[in-house]
C-alpha cells in the first residue's frame, strides 16, 4: 500500500475528528479539517484510502468513516493538523 501526503492528512483529520467529539466525521467536516477544495475531493482520496486498506465506510450511510489498524498508523505518521473546526 503506498501513501502520499495527502492520504496521511485525510487519515489525521479522521483521526482528529474522531478523537475530539468521537463519531465519524461528515464530508464537510474532514473538507475543513484537511483544508481541501471541496467534498468531492475528499470523496475521491476517501475512495483510495478505502481501496488501500486504511478505512472502511458504509455507502449509503452518513458519517461511517472508520480508521483501519492500518489507518490509524497512517495517521500517527502524519504531521499534526490546524483545523479550523
Amino acid at each position: 500500500m503506498r501513501s502520499n501526503e495527502t492520504s496521511r492528512r485525510l487519515a489525521k483529520a479522521v483521526q482528529y475528528f474522531w478523537e475530539r467529539y468521537r463519531y465519524s466525521p461528515s464530508l464537510r467536516d474532514l473538507k475543513e479539517i484537511a483544508r481541501f477544495s471541496s467534498t468531492s475531493v475528499v470523496v475521491a482520496h476517501l475512495d483510495v484510502l478505502q481501496r488501500e486498506g486504511y478505512l472502511e465506510r458504509s455507502g449509503q450511510v452518513a458519517r461511517t468513516v472508520r480508521l483501519t489498524p492500518a489507518g490509524e498508523e497512517l495517521a500517527r505518521s502524519a504531521p499534526e493538523l490546524m483545523p479550523t473546526a
